[in-house]
């Protein structure tokens, strides 16, 4: 098997609870001809990714390591060695195959051997496997006919959530974040935290609601902090102006102006996505 490095950090998610050993591991699996994947998990939270591996008959050959696998092979490999194994790819190879780490699929009693080359030299780590059945996450990742499908930028959601966390009273896993989804014209999450006295809002908008389509080439996403102030009173639009009018220079927004400015603002911001894609 050939791993990308980058796969086994799945292990953040794996449980550091040493009753439950058996999750305390990157669970490594190959499903067919060239379609692998690597889970953890440490009770509540699962993370599973697959891939296509490039031709392993193309990896230089590293002693004792035969990266050409059977049929649905695994590996349990404890999180300790995670680093030591992505340690062995290649940083500036000279082909992109080497990129990859090489796991021998034909373990030798509880032993897996690892190997990694940037043809200069050979490196082989020999890693004892987890002895213990990894738990079916089959049915986990089974779901049928969401209520909608969100495209994020995740760098975004990361700033969001670290806000929240940063900014109200509390340890770190104490945190309880609500989030709330608008399919109207905002298309915008709003995550909210209330804790003592303290309230923390945070709205990423325009996030993508969609159905039945394809993500945008690159979503993006404002990033905009609110304070808990009351919500104010609704504003009369001056007299001789409408909703949809376009604002006067120094003049307060009405209710139905700012309304229609979302409005215009989503649909250039669609427009826009459509035209990277």
């Amino acid at each position: 098997m050939l791993i990308p490095p980058k796969v086994l950090n799945v292990a953040r998610c794996a449980s550091r609870d040493a009753s439950r050993y058996q999750l305390m591991g990157v669970y490594l699996e190959r499903h067919g001809e060239r379609l692998c994947s690597a889970t953890t998990t440490d009770g509540k939270t699962l993370a599973h990714v697959r891939w296509i591996e490039e031709l392993p008959e193309e990896f230089p050959e590293v002693e004792g390591v035969d990266p050409t696998g059977k049929a649905c092979s695994h590996a349990l490999i404890p999180l300790d060695q995670i680093k030591d194994i992505q340690k062995l790819a290649a940083k500036d190879p000279v082909q992109p195959i080497l990129t990859n780490v090489a796991m021998c699929e034909t373990p030798v009693g509880a032993t897996v051997y690892f190997a990694g080359t940037d043809l200069d030299r050979r490196q082989r780590l020999d890693v004892k496997e987890i002895q213990g059945t990894f738990p079916d996450y089959s049915r986990a990742l089974t779901v049928k006919n969401p209520l909608a499908t969100v495209y994020v930028n995740p760098q975004l959601l990361i700033q969001a959530l670290e806000t929240i966390r940063d900014t109200v009273p509390g340890k770190r896993g104490e945190h309880v974040v609500k989030m709330e989804v608008w399919a109207d014209s905002s298309k915008a999450i709003r995550l909210t935290e209330e804790k003592e006295v303290v309230q923390a809002i945070v709205l990423c908008m325009p996030f993508n609601l969609v159905k039945g389509q394809e993500p945008p080439a690159a979503p993006h996403a404002t990033l905009s902090q609110e304070a808990p102030t009351p919500a104010a009173p609704a504003r009369r639009a001056p007299r001789g102006s409408q909703a949809g009018s376009p604002p006067v220079p120094g003049q307060a927004l009405s209710a139905g102006q700012k309304a229609a400015a979302t409005r215009r603002r989503n649909l250039e911001l669609a427009a826009a996505a459509r035209g990277a894609a």
